[in-house]
């Protein structure tokens, strides 16, 4: 794993996992959106071994936390959903630009999933998503 700095001014954390030169199976980019606070933590450990199964079956994996959260810059208050959409996208584009693979698989954990549902609606390319516990109900 590469604990790293991207996004708009540096201000984005992310942890790349890049797969071994030798590992089976078709390269592909998966991009994991994580949950927010509480279920962040509860949800880290799975989230890390998860970026380390794909990584060994030959995915190039990106975990991040949005801005304002975790390692990212930004202040609690600063925190907007509309950010965190942009975040997404800022993950996705340096995803691709990094492995020059044209398709980013997204694996959305709770409050993620919303994330990385809206982000992906926002854009007309088909992405395969997976959302992990999702958030269906804000109550």
């Amino acid at each position: 794993m590469e604990p790293f700095f991207f996004g708009a001014g540096g201000a984005l954390y992310g942890a790349y996992h890049q797969p071994p030169a030798d590992a089976p199976g078709p390269e592909t980019a998966l991009l994991i959106c994580q949950g927010i606070g509480y279920e962040y933590m509860r949800a880290y450990r799975a989230c890390w071994q998860l970026a380390e199964t794909a990584a060994a079956r030959n995915a190039h994996v990106l975990r991040f936390d949005y801005g304002c959260t975790g390692e990212s810059h930004g202040r609690q208050h600063e925190a907007s959903w509309a950010r965190w959409i942009a975040n997404t996208g800022e993950a996705i584009a340096w995803l691709r630009d990094t492995t020059a693979l044209s398709h980013v698989r997204i694996v959305g954990v709770r409050v993620g999933a919303l994330i990385a549902a809206a982000a992906s609606a926002q854009t007309r390319e088909r992405r395969r998503l997976l959302f992990w516990d999702p958030v269906v109900d804000g109550e």
